[in-house]
């Protein structure tokens, strides 16, 4: 597993790796924590296994690079994760070829709303709302770092191979619910709700046999 995990962390059996998977390359175990700082309420919340680490954390947004925000970490990861398995590689020899799971939850496009300054600026001649501008770049950061995982399955040989499965955890927060303003119409309801338009939500799924 690799990225926001957020379904309990009372206990080492409620985390990660007490429900069963092989390893927690980074990530985190709260709900909403800083791209960039890697916490929540001034509480550091960044994991590599069972121990904290602060290797990505960044305290000046305006200052920090792009390698230190939640999506590139976590991609450059999963990617990590992945090339174990290369096909491709003078190493797949010695691995046990087995199908495997990779579990890559990332934190875009919850709040806080928080982006690298430069992918904002993309947006300044396009959307007028300050804030909508810092959605659309978390959303674009997203979409390159489904665009490089999905390379690095190709240049690895396993895409062919690979059931992708994308999908959202939940409606839209709507009502300005987590500052996006999102709407799930025509649905009733958003997140945090169990009206449709608060356990509906939009997937797509790619892979081998599915047209």
């Amino acid at each position: 597993m690799v990225g926001k995990w957020h379904l309990g962390e009372s206990s080492f059996r409620f985390t990660p790796l007490g429900r069963g998977f092989g390893s927690y390359s980074v990530g985190y175990l709260g709900g909403a924590e800083d791209y960039f700082r890697h916490g929540e309420h001034d509480i550091l919340d960044f994991w590599n296994e069972t121990n904290y680490t602060y290797e990505y954390s960044c305290e000046l947004q305006d200052e920090c690079p792009l390698e230190k925000y939640s999506s590139s970490i976590f991609t450059d990861a999963a990617i990590s994760v992945l090339e174990k398995y290369n096909k491709n590689g003078g190493n797949f020899k010695s691995r046990d070829d087995k199908p495997f799971f990779l579990y890559l939850p990332m934190q875009s496009v919850h709040a806080p709303l928080e982006a690298p300054q430069d992918y904002i600026d993309s947006f300044n001649d396009t959307v007028s709302n300050p804030k909508r501008r810092i959605f659309a770049a978390m959303v674009k950061l997203l979409d390159e770092s489904v665009g490089k995982v999905t390379t690095a399955l190709s240049d690895f040989g396993l895409l062919e191979d690979t059931i992708i499965i994308f999908s959202t955890d939940n409606g839209g927060p709507a009502d300005f619910f987590n500052k996006n303003m999102a709407s799930n119409w025509p649905l009733r309801g958003m997140k945090r709700t169990l009206f449709e338009g608060g356990v509906r939500g939009v997937g797509a799924i790619r892979g081998p046999g599915i047209n």
